[in-house]
């Protein structure tokens, strides 16, 4: 099979553009297939590339929607549409359906035969799979049968390191390593960052800029004083370097003569298991926002069912849970596939470093959403979910980032509350915090109580009520900051004199100007109470 990636580089294809889904053009095409009615899913077996001129395409919403699911569940690799005649463009629904799931939408002119996109694609699967044959009959039964039955990359450079009896590093196209592995019996010092960034360079000077295709790795000679003989494997998806494979001294080797054809072995082994790996990505992320979609929106599944989906997407602990939202920043709570992508990862290696927790994390909605399940009590749930927040920061490059969570639930059943929560806290956390941080709902269960059902209006009216609006004016403007450094300090004359670096008996002219304004005495807790909801209000007010 090959990637959408590398069928969009055959010059049949030049035509072709990615609307939607470019995260999925890793997906392997099994075939391409014609579309033709609405239940077209009865003749897939997944992997299918589709091509459609649009004709029969749903007009109907339901029917549309109905149509994209079916093609979700069977995994298909991508949608060709041929636009210019039946479609004007590619349905919105569509390339949300695309952009969502990361399956590509593609677009062609009309006047683009079906059977020459058809015929080049079908082509170039059955030469790579020939090249495989040919490679495989040249290698050792024995070695390829063992090798075929690897499905993880680290056991994979593990068994590649004991065959070719050399030390090997595998890293992205960026030279951050992956993982390595060295042959058991090995006792030369070894120092993977220092040996890459010694090799690295040789191999900027040697990497193509031409775009095609090819069925072989790029395998360039690379030396250091400490391992003369030494390979980078240029792993390729397409024309794509998704790694590359660095074996040091690999003269020791045995086999030398056939070299060659089992360091090309090796990499295509690599290659298919890295896509392997992003297929069942793609069906994890699927699975995952069906129990988002199931949770929040309270969709039909039978509960058991639910039960058994969640055990398969690893929640193991199931005393208590918890949503949770993660926000970039408070006064902009967009976020950015660069920031989804750091917080993901982020997130993967805090749960594979905290076993006592599970969850996922998930784009929803234009959320990203955090569901977490524990075995702890609530207090000490707590404090993980504050080290996560902590650890965010540090692992990421998002200084201001916040986490909203909501209640913590006895049963996942009631999630969909922990997420009404969430909501509700969202506009409180804007109206009176200041900074990031991390937000429990139940701690903000009175500010959500008295908050959230006022609109813009009704805050600017209750703000005019406690505030006088000479607090408003020019001359009034330093009476107002000093009233909010106050309240922000819990009323404490000393410390706001301090911050404001002004004498003691300025602020106390300036607090006896205050109340004269407020009418009160600032030293009653009622006083106290009503300026806090005052300045809470400005941000909704404003």
């Amino acid at each position: 099979m090959i990637t959408v990636e590398e069928s969009l580089l055959l010059p049949e294809l030049s035509s072709i553009t990615v609307r939607s889904g470019q995260g999925g053009l890793s997906r392997r095409i099994r075939w391409t297939h014609i579309m033709g009615g609405n239940k077209i899913g009865h003749f897939l077996e997944g992997g299918e590339l589709l091509l459609t001129s649009g004709k029969g395409w749903p007009d109907d919403p339901i029917l549309e929607e109905k149509l994209l699911h079916s093609l979700l569940n069977h995994q298909i690799s991508g949608i060709i549409f041929a636009t210019g005649h039946y479609l004007k463009d590619c349905p919105p629904a569509a390339l949300e359906f695309g952009e969502f799931h990361d399956i590509p939408i593609l677009e062609m002119p009309f006047d683009v035969p079906f059977v020459k996109i058809s015929k080049a694609i079908n082509q170039l699967i059955m030469n790579k799979q020939f090249w495989k044959n040919e490679l495989m009959n040249s290698i050792s039964p024995g070695l390829t049968k063992q090798l075929t039955s690897f499905t993880d990359i680290k056991e994979t450079c593990d068994f590649i390191a004991n065959y070719l009896k050399c030390p090997i590093i595998l890293t992205t196209f960026d030279q951050k390593i992956l993982t390595t592995a060295i042959p058991v019996d090995y006792q030369e010092p070894f120092n993977p960052s220092r040996q890459v960034k010694m090799m690295s360079n040789q191999l900027n000077n040697t990497i193509s800029e031409e775009k095609s295709i090819k069925s072989f790795p790029n395998i360039v000679r690379v030396s250091n004083p400490e391992f003369p003989n030494s390979v980078a494997v240029q792993l390729l998806i397409g024309n794509e370097i998704w790694g590359i494979l660095w074996l040091l001294n690999l003269g020791q080797a045995k086999d030398q003569s056939n070299q060659q054809l089992i360091l090309e072995y090796f990499s295509s082994i690599l290659i298919d298991i890295f896509v392997q790996q992003k297929q069942l990505e793609a069906k994890e992320k699927l699975a995952q926002l069906e129990m988002l979609e199931f949770l929040i929106e309270k969709t039909e599944i039978d509960l058991n069912d639910a039960d058994v989906k969640l055990r398969n997407l690893g929640f193991y602990h199931n005393k208590q849970w918890i949503m949770g939202i993660v926000l970039p920043d408070l006064n902009n709570q967009s976020i950015s596939s660069k920031e989804i992508t750091q917080v993901r990862d982020a997130y993967k290696s805090w749960l594979g470093a905290n076993e006592e927790v599970s969850g996922f994390c998930q784009f929803y909605k234009q959320q990203l959403i955090l569901l977490i399940s524990s075995d702890f009590d609530n207090l000490l749930l707590k404090q993980y979910l504050n080290e996560l927040h902590s650890y965010l920061i540090e692992n990421t490059q998002i200084p201001n980032i916040s986490i909203l969570f909501g209640g913590i639930k006895t049963e996942w059943k009631s999630l969909n509350q922990s997420y009404n929560d969430i909501k509700s806290l969202m506009s409180i956390v804007k109206t009176i915090c200041y900074k990031e941080g991390v937000y429990f709902s139940d701690e903000l269960r009175r500010e959500m109580l008295l908050y959230q059902g006022f609109n813009r209006h009704q805050a600017i009216e209750l703000r005019k009520a406690i505030l006088p609006a000479e607090f408003f004016t020019e001359r009034g403007e330093v009476f107002y900051e000093t009233l909010k450094c106050l309240a922000l300090n819990n009323f404490n004359r000393e410390k706001t004199s301090e911050i404001l670096h002004i004498h003691r008996n300025t602020l106390r002219y300036r607090i006896e100007k205050i109340e004269e304004l407020l009418q009160c005495r600032l030293s009653t807790s009622r006083s106290q109470f009503w300026v806090q909801v005052a300045l809470d209000l400005e941000a909704l007010a404003t």
